[in-house]
């Protein structure tokens, strides 16, 4: 944890603290057996400490060598109370390959018993007395970690975490296209509308955040604004960084439809005594918009797709929940068709809206 922060002096003081952890990990396992702790789950190993540091989170259990490794040289960062449960590292082996495995277990055991692995744990800080264990290991080779019991758990048995991680992406999709909505719109109006240096700016916004990729703009928003002092939760950090990107492409699908009404709609209004504000909002908008409207189904469906990417800032939706199942259980294939089937069943819907949209338009434009 933080220097200076004493709240926490074990596991037992974790309950309604934030806690980063690694993936797939033992650390996670326990902290997931210690309610009301709001687990940060990451897919790399520095990034936890980082946020640690920063105060986005109040705590990171992980495995000692990691520890040893990326917190204990951070002189924001210190270790609270001993270290808790206990894990093992493996090395794996086809089981064909009987003779290599024995080789390497003869090798362990060299290292082990004359000494040389002592001193290589202690000059990276990673020997303890727990390590002594080992020797019981070794001479025990008959030992073996058994993953096919995880294959024998049903699969509905995942249903409602899956569930969870679906209505996570949910919120997240509907309100990033809100933010999409409302500033592609803003950005569109000053881009045809605004002063010279106004638009300038709206078309270099919409042009940069076209041309680079959403992926890099989550990872500044998130881990790169605290290094100016501006810190985002991973939440904020995804409705931010994907309503900015996607609002550069509603941006385009508004100036589309608005160039497409013909010129003589707007300067009949003028001429019935209406302003540019109104002649705007009561005749050229509505129409741009219903001519947008099928466009913006399908970005809708895009966003949803493109929701899977704040799985890197800590935000644990429908594909980080499924990346955190199937690395624990080695189910990629079943959990993954059970996962598309989720993506699916929620981005359907809008493409059938979509569908009948451009159906109504181009009803409406026959009938004109």
């Amino acid at each position: 944890m933080r220097k200076g922060d004493d709240r926490i002096r074990g596991v037992g003081d974790l309950p309604g603290r934030k806690v980063g952890t690694l993936s797939g990990s033992v650390a996670q396992e326990i902290l997931q057996k210690i309610s009301n702790v709001d687990i940060r789950i990451y897919t790399g190993q520095a990034e936890p400490y980082e946020d640690l540091a920063i105060g986005r989170i109040d705590a990171v259990l992980m495995d000692s060598p990691i520890a040893a490794w990326y917190a204990k040289p951070n002189p924001a960062l210190k270790f609270a109370g001993p270290p808790v449960g206990e894990g093992e590292y493996g090395i794996a082996v086809r089981k064909s390959d009987g003779d290599l495995k024995e080789k390497l277990d003869d090798i362990l055991k060299k290292l082990y018993l004359s000494g040389e692995m002592r001193r290589i744990y202690e000059k990276w800080g990673l020997w303890s007395e727990d390590q002594e264990k080992l020797r019981g290991l070794i001479e025990d080779r008959s030992r073996a970690v058994d993953l096919e019991e995880s294959r024998k758990v049903p699969l509905y048995t995942f249903f409602p975490t899956l569930l969870k991680g679906a209505g996570i992406t949910v919120g997240i999709s509907v309100v990033s296209m809100a933010i999409a909505v409302a500033l592609g719109l803003f950005l569109t109006l000053v881009r045809l509308y605004g002063a010279r240096w106004m638009s300038a700016l709206a078309t270099a916004y919409i042009e940069f955040y076209r041309g680079t990729p959403l992926l890099v703009q989550l990872y500044i928003l998130y881990f790169g604004l605290p290094n100016i002092g501006i810190t985002l939760s991973p939440l904020v950090a995804a409705f931010i960084g994907l309503g900015m990107c996607y609002a550069a492409y509603e941006a385009e699908l508004y100036r589309a439809g608005i160039n497409s009404v013909p010129k003589g709609q707007a300067e009949a209004a003028l001429s019935l005594g209406m302003s540019r504000n109104q002649s705007l909002r009561w005749v050229v908008l509505p129409q741009a918009l219903r001519i947008a409207t099928p466009g913006i189904t399908n970005d809708f469906i895009a966003l949803f797709k493109d929701s899977s990417l704040v799985s890197v800032i800590a935000m644990v939706e429908l594909t980080k929940t499924y990346n955190i199942l199937a690395a624990t259980t080695l189910r990629f294939f079943e959990l993954g068709l059970i996962v598309a089937v989720l993506y699916f069943a929620m981005s359907y819907p809008l493409s059938l809206l979509a569908r009948r949209l451009e159906q109504r338009l181009k009803g409406h434009r026959d009938s004109e």
